[in-house]
């Protein structure tokens, strides 16, 4: 026969741990795509004879009711001496339902030269969406 205590215990125990509340439902990841697109290039006079100024416009999707997404910018630079070196830049967005595009600077120093370039998912996680009002 059981008791009270055997049952409450277990159901104590996923309280006190968070299984199955909303901060343990956050921490399962959502799935999220990338699309990226470089607009415009700028350089010389345009930026102030610092260098070459980047801008990409990157639409994220997701159907998570609402979502956190972190991606990269994952570029090949060639600098003056030839040498070679890959530049990371970060991003987050948070949205709902859909999907929105996020604008990303990326300036390169002068006689630099941007070999190449990706946009990388690193994660996306569910939120919870805020009360109304």
């Amino acid at each position: 026969m059981k008791t009270m205590a055997s049952a409450v215990l277990p159901l104590a125990a996923l309280l006190l741990f968070g299984f199955g509340t909303p901060a343990a439902l956050a921490q399962e990841e959502c799935d999220a795509d990338l699309t990226p697109e470089l607009v415009r290039k700028e350089s010389g006079d345009e930026t102030g004879g610092v260098g070459t100024r980047y801008t990409f416009d990157v639409e994220v999707n997701t159907e998570a009711d609402c979502a956190i997404v972190r991606f990269e910018l994952v570029a090949r630079v060639q600098r003056p001496n030839g040498d070679e070196e890959t530049d990371t830049r970060s991003a987050m967005v948070k949205l709902s339902n859909g999907s929105i595009t996020q604008q990303m600077l990326y300036n390169l120093e002068l006689d630099n030269e941007l070999l190449e370039w990706k946009f990388k998912l690193v994660k996306c996680e569910p939120c919870v969406l805020d009360a109304p009002g």
